[in-house]
């Protein structure tokens, strides 16, 4: 093969590389930059910060106590390769409550399934109704655990929920898909989460 071709190839092959080099320092970079914000925040909520590796990257986690409650903030990775789906999780823990709930935002599947007959709970608030899912496996103390009080605290939270809480087994979590990388982000997790332990209160 004359040399032309093969310079073609090689300097090619060498801009690849170059990429491939470059997108994993950006996202180090990038993740760096990221974990401050959760090293900032721990200081905040005088949380302990610690980092789990995964590839080329590390994974936050805080841990320790919200208001006597232990609580762990991290992020979890499911899927593998392009699949892969980054989420942000939050568990409080040591809740008395003895049945599950969900709390979630409306979204177009959810009102799809309304109409083929999966019921939520609703309270009879048109605005309150129309932007949350609310499902529980006991309505009745569902229903004396959101009291008027707890409802206003939600709708007041309203633009800061990506995700859904969920209550299982005393373990009261918050999941939403992607990570915090923003102050705002931050921000609103915080508020989130305090209304999550106002739940626990009840």
């Amino acid at each position: 093969m004359p040399i032309g071709p093969i310079l073609i190839i090689a300097a090619f092959f060498l801009f690849l590389i170059g990429i491939v080099v470059w997108a994993i320092r950006y996202g180090r970079r990038k993740n760096k930059e990221k974990n401050q914000h959760y090293r900032d925040f721990a200081l905040r909520l005088n949380l302990a910060y610690n980092e789990k590796p995964h590839l080329f990257v590390k994974l936050p986690v805080l841990s320790g106590t919200f208001r006597s409650h232990p609580i762990e903030l991290y992020e979890k990775v499911k899927g593998s390769g392009k699949n892969q789906t980054f989420y942000t999780i939050v568990e409080l823990q040591g809740s008395l409550h003895n049945f599950q709930f969900r709390i979630g935002k409306e979204h177009f599947f959810s009102k799809i399934g309304k109409k083929f007959g999966f019921k939520d709970i609703e309270f009879d608030q048109f605005e309150l109704d129309k932007k949350f899912l609310f499902k529980s496996k006991d309505e009745e103390q569902f229903r004396a655990l959101m009291n008027y009080k707890i409802l206003h605290e939600l709708e007041g939270i309203a633009d800061h929920l990506k995700g859904s809480i969920e209550h299982i087994d005393g373990v009261l979590s918050y999941t939403q898909v992607g990570v915090l990388s923003k102050p705002e982000q931050f921000d609103g997790i915080e508020k989130v989460i305090h209304f999550m332990e106002q739940l626990m209160r009840k």
